[in-house]
């Protein structure tokens, strides 16, 4: 094999994090006789979660977890709402959708087969807790998990892939950093990391660091796919069915 491990992006490439917010705040929106443009609000609260993040890479706020940027974010998108009521409640409400977010339908299948031929790690600016509870609740399991809470750095500097390839114990070319995020890939192969792309099921549009190409060139990266049940087919090429993946 190519790779020793593969580790895999999140938010967007394995969960949808779009669809749980949106349906978390139909039921604030409902239970407040209000409406909302829920697509607008997941898109804005993602992009200043991202803001933030950046905020935290250049020092203008100090690190901290991503479950404590996400109200951050939340509260600088308020005034865009001005319907909804943001109290204690409603925040807590809001923010379990980060820990609801559901597995996109073609990846439970594919990873297993991938987890026959690889380890497979979960790699993510996602805290532990959501990663954990998100993946249990699609009955979905990792080798390991690995919060960028739990490195120096965030993705995508490229100092968090080195960190994350030591956690493992590999060198960055003995890691596949699977993503739908081009920067997320870029990053990874500046240090050494192999690359597969995985299309979006989603887009980012107007989201810093997480634009993507209309049509990414497939020679930008080591593997370009569809979807996930393409990538199984391009990691795992002589994988047996007929072996148990469970």
């Amino acid at each position: 094999m190519r790779y020793k491990t593969l580790a895999f992006d999140l938010a967007g490439t394995v969960f949808d994090w779009k669809g749980s917010i949106k349906r978390v705040l139909e039921t604030v929106t409902a239970d407040q006789g209000i409406v909302i443009d829920s697509e607008r609000f997941a898109m804005a609260w993602r992009k200043h979660m991202v803001l933030a993040l950046l905020e935290v890479r250049s020092t203008t706020l100090p690190h901290m977890h991503a479950n404590t940027l996400l109200p951050i974010a939340l509260q600088r998108i308020a005034m865009q709402f001005p319907a909804l009521k943001l109290d204690d409640d409603v925040i807590e409400t809001l923010l379990s959708a980060w820990y609801g977010m559901r597995v996109w339908d073609d990846v439970p299948v594919a990873l297993a087969r991938m987890k026959d031929s690889y380890p497979v790690i979960a790699f993510s600016i996602l805290n532990f807790s959501m990663i954990s509870e998100c993946s249990r609740a699609s009955g979905i399991s990792w080798d390991g998990i690995i919060s960028c809470d739990l490195l120096n750095s965030y993705k995508p500097e490229p100092e968090a892939y080195m960190e994350a390839s030591a956690i493992i114990g590999a060198r960055p070319d003995e890691v596949c950093l699977v993503s739908s995020h081009h920067a997320d890939l870029v990053a990874a192969r500046s240090v050494g990391m192999g690359t597969a792309y995985c299309f979006p099921h989603l887009a980012e549009p107007g989201t810093p660091a997480f634009n993507l190409p209309d049509l990414p060139s497939a020679d930008e990266y080591d593997y370009c796919a569809s979807n996930f049940e393409e990538l199984a087919d391009m990691l795992c090429p002589n994988w047996d069915e007929n072996v148990s993946v469970a």
